[in-house]
């Protein structure tokens, strides 16, 4: 009994020791999401401009990523209480790097609608993670002040992603912008 209190305690100290690191990942993961959710919405009619696709295109531009984020949510929270938070905070990010990759390479704009609901699909995989991840690394007086320094990470990206946009695309090889 004494070997696995002896066991634990040093898990703990371990823990202790990568949690603020942990909080700066989940941190930025968070406003990785919202940052590209808010880009997008201000560079649409440049990225319509160089991918084509009618005035609709413009909104599903938005939509195919708010579509599917809205709707997986609360499945996202759910999956993470059912399979393990970080397990599914690292798939969720993972899913979203490889859509991103997948944005920035469309070559079309039907392309980059179903990139971007890809994305859309990966977002409640991160952020209902993040909040249980970090209520479970820090006591009560702690998570108080972490959840302040989530919200922040919220405001951010949202006013960052709307100022930036258009000056957010950047030329490829052969002249070919990438979003």
């Amino acid at each position: 009994m004494q070997a696995q209190e002896v066991h634990e305690g040093t898990r703990a100290a371990g823990a202790y020791r990568w949690r603020w690191a942990a909080l700066a990942t989940l941190l930025v993961a968070e406003a990785m999401n919202l940052l590209d959710a808010t880009i997008v919405q201000v560079a649409a009619p440049v990225i319509q401009g160089d991918l084509g696709g009618g005035e609709p295109a413009i909104q599903w531009f938005s939509a195919a990523y708010t579509l599917p984020f809205a709707v997986l949510l609360i499945a996202g929270g759910r999956l993470g209480d059912i399979a393990g938070r970080r397990r599914v905070f690292a798939a969720g990010v993972a899913g979203f790097a490889v859509a991103s990759l997948c944005c920035a390479l469309a070559p079309a704009a039907g392309a980059l609608i179903a990139a971007r609901a890809v994305q859309g699909a990966a977002g409640p995989l991160i952020i209902p993670q993040t909040f249980g991840l970090i209520r479970a690394m820090f006591d009560a007086a702690r998570w108080r002040r972490r959840s302040a320094a989530s919200g922040r990470s919220w405001g951010w990206p949202r006013s960052a992603g709307r100022c930036s946009g258009p000056s957010s695309r950047t030329r490829c090889r052969g002249g070919r912008r990438s979003w």
